[in-house]
């Protein structure tokens, strides 16, 4: 997983693989899940031993490091997000489905691109 453009170096990047639906990506489990260091404007991030399948990603430019996306008094985001296949920003958070890709099962390298709505 490769995400650019993010806006600084502050916190780190949280990153979740998802292979179900249920609760994406808020209150759902990541199949797998990482922390990762931000430098020169990106991140990457390796998740080894997953079998071919259909996933969702989503990531979060954790600025403060305090584990969760903080929001403005309208509940607007106020750290970078996104997920797999989201380039343009809807009214509503893209769903599972809007989100899955299909993975092979080999090296494959999947480009999440940030959002910042503040």
């Amino acid at each position: 997983m490769e995400v650019q453009n993010l806006r600084n170096e502050h916190g780190h990047l949280l990153a979740g693989v998802y292979d179900d639906p249920a609760g994406f990506p808020r209150e759902g489990r990541p199949t797998r899940h990482a922390k990762v260091e931000i430098q020169d404007g990106r991140a990457t991030a390796e998740f080894e031993g997953l079998p071919a399948g259909q996933y969702a990603v989503a990531v979060l430019h954790d600025e403060n490091d305090d584990g969760k996306m903080n929001t403005n008094r309208l509940g607007l985001p106020t750290e970078g997000f996104g997920m797999s296949n989201l380039t343009k920003l809807k009214l509503k958070p893209p769903s599972f489905d809007d989100s899955k890709f299909e993975y092979s099962g080999g090296d494959e390298t999947v480009e999440i691109q940030i959002h910042y709505l503040l």
